[in-house]
């Protein structure tokens, strides 16, 4: 008997479109707190949302990968949680830049 495949295409293809908007996400959260943290506190200007973009990869490419086999599913699901955690994020940021 064959294995059934782990791996659904709609998973495939969500996970292909979740990296792209998971950067730029990531991206605007990073320029934004940039401006009301770091700008501020260490007198450096602003940057903009390539420069972001930029240091997002950057960092991305650095960062340790674990070679875990785990489903395309799954991988999608992390993808959504990674989006929604840094939406939750920036908003959280926002209000703590507000108080400051």
């Amino acid at each position: 008997m064959k294995k059934k495949n782990e791996n659904s295409g709609a998973g495939a293809f969500l996970v292909a479109l979740e990296m792209p908007i998971i950067w730029i996400v990531e991206s605007v959260g990073l320029m934004l707190m940039w401006g009301w943290f770091i700008a501020p506190i260490l007198n450096f200007t602003d940057i903009g949302l390539w420069q972001a973009l930029g240091i997002v990869l950057l960092i991305g490419f650095m960062r340790p990968t674990s070679v875990n086999k785990i489903s395309t599913d799954e991988a999608a699901a992390a993808g959504l949680t990674r989006i929604t955690t840094s939406m939750v994020f920036i908003l959280i940021s926002w209000i703590v830049s507000l108080v400051v």
